[in-house]
């Protein structure tokens, strides 16, 4: 490995499925078909069986149990044929992907992202943007285009990939591997069922705590990133209702960008829950490290995790272990419900939302397409842009970025039962995370002793401002622009008195 400790890792944890095996020194190879090979970096979890049915199945990557009375998915594998295995995977929560002998399908919200390709009549597939960019014959930082952190849509939209000629599978749909390479549909996560809202918060209750008891059988290690918000506390009760070991941290942001609350209120919730907590700060910049960072993701992710492994953060986290991430809950939460518009043209209400540029706003209306030509009637069009455009797309392409680090990261709400029982909350439950409380309530109600917001006092603001008016080149505008922000709080305050 090179002295920084990233660039010896690029196309870590990544797959290619093709005609040939991947030209990538010290990989795996697997014969899938007569026409297919799997190849793969040693260290993705890859499981392989042959079912009743005589046919083989691959599964890429890592899948989660959280029905307490099935077994591991491998096992699961080993012992069904293919329509049941495909069944029996809606409880399974992680990051993963399922080879069968004529398709690919991804995990529920598609968080092991599938690019895949036809060159020359030959299917090529990849969770690597690069490496297939690469078989194409494309410059794969010249096809990616330049997208900006937090601005308008900071991915590239499904299904197309911001590559010429490939494509990213969707959620709601499998890839056909003994055709020509056009996704079929797949039923997503949708409200279904008439249970009371008691019996669907003992259902992701009790789904929690299996995932992370499993999680924990597995693994040694476990960490687990805790801010001021909602998500990381509700895995922190969790780990607490489970009897799970966990280390807390949290990396710090230089100012402003870090909110206060997340600042005060970690190392709090985590004497709450009595585990330790620490604060990982920066460490030297590496420009080797953006560099590595660029090429294993294609540019795909802008996202402020490449200033953690740029600064250094993720290396300071300790021996190899395992990441409880709190992605995929927001679903639940009616995400976009504000920002889009309920009904009339969807591409319209994106466009009036994001400004997207005119590549994205070409797949979205592809995207729309699509969704009008294979609904969802139970599931909002919102929560559906949300499961597969900012979870598939924007959360897939960190997760591969992630890939880089030495530790494996597991998101325990990413399961179609699990996305399916938020779905079925009310929706002023799901509005006000009135779930999420009352979760918290019922696995460690101590965590609730501390509040979910924190205001720095004055005296510290006072401070803070005055050092950022000492260190503004032109101190006239920085006093306009806080006058601006301060007038804009007035008003929400006098609108929402």
């Amino acid at each position: 490995m090179s002295a920084n400790g990233l660039p010896d890792r690029v196309h870590r944890r990544q797959f290619v499925l093709g005609p040939r095996p991947a030209p990538v020194a010290g990989w795996v190879s697997k014969r899938v078909s007569d026409a297919l090979v799997l190849c793969h970096c040693p260290d993705l979890p890859v499981a392989s069986a042959v079912a009743r049915d005589g046919s083989a199945q691959l599964l890429v990557g890592t899948a989660v149990e959280t029905d307490a009375s099935r077994p591991s998915p491998s096992e699961q594998l080993a012992a069904r044929s293919g329509d049941e295995v495909r069944s029996l995977a809606a409880s399974w929560s992680g990051r993963w992907v399922l080879i069968e002998p004529r398709r690919l399908s991804c995990d529920a919200s598609g968080l092991l992202s599938c690019f895949f390709a036809a060159l020359r009549g030959e299917l090529w597939a990849s969770s690597s943007p690069a490496l297939l960019a690469s078989i194409m014959g494309c410059d794969p930082a010249a096809s990616a285009g330049g997208l900006e952190r937090a601005q308008r849509i900071d991915w590239f939209p499904l299904p197309q990939s911001g590559i010429p000629g490939v494509r990213r599978l969707l959620p709601s749909q499998t890839l056909p591997l003994d055709g020509d390479a056009e996704p079929e549909p797949r039923r997503l996560p949708a409200a279904a069922g008439a249970r009371s809202y008691a019996e669907r918060l003992e259902s992701l209750e009790a789904r929690l705590v299996v995932a992370m008891r499993n999680v924990a059988g597995e693994h040694d290690t476990l960490y687990l990133p805790v801010t001021g918000g909602f998500d990381s506390r509700l895995l922190l009760a969790a780990a607490v209702k489970s009897g799970v070991e966990v280390s807390t941290y949290t990396y710090v942001k230089p100012d402003p960008s870090m909110a206060y609350a997340d600042r005060a209120l970690p190392p709090v919730l985590a004497a709450a829950a009595g585990v330790p907590h620490r604060f990982i700060a920066r460490g030297p910049l590496s420009h080797d490290r953006l560099e590595a960072f660029d090429a294993h993701t294609a540019g795909h992710c802008v996202e402020v995790d490449r200033d953690y492994l740029a600064y250094g953060q993720w290396d300071q986290l300790g021996r190899p272990g395992v990441v409880l991430r709190g992605g995929v809950f927001e679903v639940g939460r009616c995400y976009y419900w504000r920002k889009l518009r309920a009904q009339g043209d969807r591409a319209a209400a994106v466009a009036a939302a994001f400004q997207p540029d005119p590549h994205q706003s070409a797949a979205i209306a592809e995207w729309v397409r699509w969704c009008e030509r294979h609904p969802e009637p139970s599931l909002d069009w919102r929560d559906r842009f949300y499961l597969e455009q900012r979870l598939a797309g924007w959360l897939g392409s960190l997760e591969q970025a992630l890939d880089l680090t030495a530790h494996e990261r597991i998101h325990l709400a990413n399961c179609h039962d699990f996305i399916s029982t938020l779905l079925e909350l009310p929706v002023e439950v799901r509005l006000a995370s009135r779930h999420h409380v009352d979760l918290i309530r019922r696995m460690a109600p101590a965590l609730l002793d501390v509040p979910f917001d924190a205001r720095m006092p004055v005296r510290e603001r006072a401070g803070r401002e005055l050092e950022a008016l000492g260190a503004a080149t032109d101190k006239r505008a920085h006093v306009r622009f806080r006058l601006r922000r301060l007038g804009r709080r007035l008003v929400r305050f006098a609108t929402a008195g």
